[in-house]
């Protein structure tokens, strides 16, 4: 599950220079239209509308571009845009989840391909490692706001939460999905945190990485960080 940490602080690097040159909005933005086209342009009807609009406003995407980017769901344009999702090995022979939205599918699989190549990585057949990982919610508490993670597991477990995790500043709670709006509710309610879940792929079984293949590794993730259609990389690394 260390993958998951070492692939968040590439997404905060990466959040940083995206943000310069207009990509992270652009990926919120399809990711926005996206949700609209598949399952409606109202929010407190389509969950996943609602979490990819949470996202924007957390990144500080203007409201504009928001409205915007519902609006060009129903454009001829948005037909083009296709939700992907890889499953490959990387080096040392982790398994690795690669999800994207692209609006060219051939060209997103010819570069994932390359990328894994340069790194020690190769594709894998579907289902090859998908049955590892199982969807839960993941809600990112600022841990300045918690004196004991252990109190915060107890206030949080009756409703669902399974685990926390130390990543840096942040508490990472993991919790099943069906439980996402219970455990918000429970964190409003005992610490006056309003927080969103983000819905990960976590490996129950880890894979230990020697110190070179750790290095390639990270060289992979800083890769697919930085392409444009990549939006979220899962790994079952310890």
């Amino acid at each position: 599950m260390s993958g998951h940490s070492k692939w968040a602080q590439i997404k905060h690097k990466k959040a940083a220079t995206d943000a310069k040159k207009g990509k992270l909005f652009s990926q919120l933005s399809r990711a926005i239209t996206l949700a609209a086209k598949t399952g409606g342009p109202d929010p407190d009807m389509n969950a996943a509308l609602r979490l990819a609009i949470e996202k924007a406003r957390q990144a500080n995407v203007p409201a504009s571009n928001i409205e915007k980017a519902i609006k060009r769901a129903v454009e001829k344009d948005a037909a083009a845009l296709t939700k992907v999702r890889y499953e490959a090995y990387g080096p040392g022979g982790v398994a690795l989840l690669i999800e994207g939205i692209t609006d060219n599918t051939n060209r997103m699989l010819n570069e994932v391909k390359r990328i894994l190549q340069k790194h020690g990585g190769k594709l894998a057949e579907p289902g090859a490692v998908g049955w590892m990982f199982a969807k839960k919610a993941v809600f990112a508490v600022p841990a300045e706001s918690v004196a004991d993670k252990d109190a915060l597991l107890l206030e949080l477990i009756d409703e669902g939460a399974e685990e926390i995790n130390e990543d840096g500043d942040v508490l990472r709670v993991v919790a099943a999905s069906d439980a996402a709006e219970r455990v918000r509710a429970a964190l409003k309610r005992a610490y006056g945190l309003d927080i969103a879940a983000s819905p990960e792929w976590i490996s129950a079984t880890t894979v230990a990485l020697s110190p070179r293949d750790q290095q390639s590794m990270l060289q992979l993730y800083e890769e697919l960080g930085e392409h444009e259609d990549v939006t979220e990389v899962s790994s079952n690394e310890r």
